[in-house]
């Protein structure tokens, strides 16, 4: 949450956020969700399930700076089938 700070969520359904709007959020893991202030930047990882390997594969990456129009401040982000969707805060 302190200037320049980082926070990063790996774990499956993983959350984190940027408090401060020199910081960035990467929510990596599967279902991973991240959120932020104005001014924050947020990475979230595009995983898909994989049938044939039965195991979900890393499609993609996207950074996204939170500006309060495109980007909601203080709003839930994921990816979904290669694009950036509002989630639940829950």
């Amino acid at each position: 949450t302190g200037d320049k700070s980082a926070a990063s969520a790996t774990g499956d359904k993983s959350a984190a956020s940027a408090e401060n709007k020199t910081a960035i959020a990467v929510a990596w893991g599967v279902g991973g969700k991240a959120k932020g202030i104005k001014g924050a930047h947020i990475v979230l990882a595009d995983w898909r399930w994989d049938r044939k390997d039965c195991q979900y594969v890393l499609h993609g990456a996207k950074m996204l700076r939170i500006d309060g129009k495109k980007y909601k401040v203080n709003t839930w982000y994921s990816m979904e089938d290669g694009k950036v969707v509002e989630v639940c805060d829950d």
